[in-house]
């Protein structure tokens, strides 16, 4: 489960200066990157911080999220059976951040994916969605039953 939380500055200070080594704990530094910093990508750092597996992700990364009750109106069964869902889960592909910039970046906060879901006549198809980069997991291609499946035909 994901909450949206929070924080005061001091709070935030304290998590982000434990990264830090003595020399730097009690700087300015701590202060200004805490300055520098938009909220989404404070939330992403302290996401980081709580993930020692984490792994930035790279365009093509094949990834799972779970999508929120409201994105997606398809029948949870089939998607199942199809292998383009587990366990809530939905799959994808990053395509980009969706930045204005020209260079991905791999923290920023919503990434634009080209993901498995169902047509309404319940035919598998591919869309582009954003998702919220915290809510993205890095995976192998393999895991994803339906494309395994896809080669076969």
């Amino acid at each position: 489960m994901s909450r949206n939380i929070t924080l005061d500055n001091d709070k935030i200070k304290y998590m982000l200066s434990s990264v830090f080594d003595d020399d730097y704990k009690d700087s300015v530094l701590v202060d200004a990157l805490l300055n520098m910093l938009s909220d989404s990508s404070i939330d992403m750092l302290i996401h980081i911080m709580f993930e020692p597996d984490y792994e930035l992700l790279s365009i093509g990364d094949y990834v799972k999220f779970k999508p929120s009750k409201y994105d997606f109106d398809a029948d949870v069964d089939t998607a199942v059976d199809l292998g383009i869902m587990k366990d809530g889960y939905m799959y994808g592909e990053v395509l980009k951040d969706t930045s204005y910039g020209n260079e991905f970046n791999p923290t920023y906060y919503k990434m634009l994916l080209n993901i498995l879901t169902l047509n309404d006549d319940g035919t598998v198809i591919r869309q582009d969605h954003e998702v919220n980069t915290i809510q993205i997991t890095k995976i192998d291609k393999k895991d994803i039953k339906y494309l395994s499946y896809e080669k076969k035909f």
